[in-house]
């Protein structure tokens, strides 16, 4: 496999929890599962990435994915390759002022809400369980520093909220990594 999409690189980084299929489609945005397995999953299934909880029932309705070694190498490479690091990424303020720096989970977080994306989405990317520790320490600095925004602005608590980049976040995103696109991995 020559290169990984943006899609395969999100599956593989939410992918440190065991995750259904469902979950899966809806980080990356599909809706067809025929298309979402034949295009995105399959490819990471056939090189070793991930692999299945229930291998001997892939059909299974308790089916999940988890990443493997081969996937952890990849994401490792694909980071270093990047100048991206489990530490953290330096990024701009609001008002110009430099924001202290992004975390990968932050970053992670920015690359995902390039689609309108629910709470639980950003959550389940950025490995996170504790929804006051996650608003806190991920999604308030970056909504502070309007990287992302509320599709609901005026009713922040509402179930229906969800959250979307801002252009201020594209360029952030941009500057972290130019060829967000796709990431360069080696021919096995």
């Amino acid at each position: 496999m020559s290169a990984l999409s943006r899609h395969q690189v999100e599956i593989l980084r939410i992918c440190n929890e065991e995750q259904a299929i469902g979950m899966l489609m809806s980080v990356s945005g599909r809706t067809d599962r025929t298309k979402f397995r034949n295009q995105i999953l399959n490819p990471l299934l056939e090189n070793q990435y991930v692999e299945m909880t229930i291998p001997d029932k892939p059909k299974s309705s308790k089916q999940k994915y988890r990443i493997t070694e081969n996937g952890k190498e990849i994401l490792i490479e694909i980071a270093s390759k990047n100048n991206f690091h489990d530490s953290d990424i330096n990024g701009l303020g609001a008002n110009g002022s430099t924001m202290s720096a992004l975390s990968r989970h932050q970053v992670e977080v920015l690359r995902i809400c390039n689609e309108e994306q629910a709470i639980g989405v950003l959550m389940s990317v950025s490995g996170r369980t504790d929804r006051t520790k996650f608003r806190n320490q991920i999604l308030n600095p970056l909504l502070e520093n309007q990287y992302v925004e509320m599709t609901i602005p005026d009713k922040p608590k509402s179930s229906k909220q969800k959250y979307r980049l801002t252009n201020k976040g594209k360029q952030v995103l941009q500057s972290i990594n130019p060829e967000n696109d796709s990431h360069k991995v080696p021919n096995k």
